[in-house]
């Protein structure tokens, strides 16, 4: 893959996941057509690969959807420093490392709230949650993030201040002082 620049007009839409049905992907570039100036970028690989190729190529959007396939955790902090936004629309999920990774890296987050992911974001405090598949609401927390400035530097912020707490040494902190505990 090639080191992309950054292109301050470019908008782009980050991704990342197994490619199978409950992580939303279909859905997601099935709402590319209503954002035909955003652009889509997925990571992940998955035996829906071929589904979401003919997904883009029957909507005709080969131009604005790119499937990445697996990537390495480098590359993946490229895409996310590239991103102007990152989406995860799953209908399952524990926990997702991929959104505290958008956190940290200051990319404003759109989910869904499932499983553990309520514990991570905060619907309008640092991020945005819709629900599954909800193809109008993404498209307008997409919108919101756009057009309203000032939203999105506050819960970019907030994220960022969020994903410090899943930090490996904040982490190995929290064990320790368990450990002590125990006695």
């Amino acid at each position: 893959l090639q080191n992309r620049k950054k292109n301050k007009h470019e908008k782009v839409i980050f991704s990342a996941g197994r490619l199978v049905p409950w992580k939303g992907f279909k859905e997601l570039i099935e709402a590319m057509s209503a954002l035909p100036e955003w652009k889509l970028r997925i990571a992940g690989e998955g035996p829906d690969l071929a589904l979401l190729q003919r997904t883009i190529n029957a909507l005709r959007l080969e131009n604005q959807v790119t499937l990445l396939g697996g990537i390495t955790r480098e590359t993946i902090w490229d895409e996310l420093e590239h991103a102007t936004i990152f989406t995860l629309n799953t209908t399952f999920e524990s926990f997702s490392y991929q959104i505290v990774e958008a956190m940290y890296a200051n990319v404003p987050t759109i989910t869904t709230n499932i499983g553990n992911i309520g514990e991570i974001v905060t619907d309008q405090v640092n991020g945005i949650l819709i629900k599954p598949n909800d193809q109008s609401a993404l498209i307008a927390a997409i919108r919101k993030i756009e057009n309203d400035n000032s939203f999105k530097e506050r819960i970019v912020l907030q994220a960022h201040e969020t994903a410090k707490k899943f930090s490996i040494e904040r982490t190995i902190e929290q064990l320790l002082d368990a450990l002590k505990n125990l006695k």
